[in-house]
């Protein structure tokens, strides 16, 4: 392999990672969204106790 090949090949690895870190970026703060709008939805339903027991963290 030449210089060439090498720079391209790291170059391409270091852009999939940083794709990889945002995917996982957008999927907390979509999970967060959730987890928000679940708690919210039960704090509505005004039952006393109601999700207690229900654990909104994975």
């Amino acid at each position: 392999m030449d210089v060439t090949a090498v720079a391209s090949a790291v170059t391409d690895m270091k852009a999939a990672q940083l794709q990889n870190q945002v995917a996982v970026s957008v999927e907390r703060k979509t999970l967060d969204a959730e987890q928000s709008a679940a708690l919210q939805l039960i704090q509505a339903m005004g039952v006393p106790g109601l999700g207690q027991n229900v654990d909104l963290q994975a």
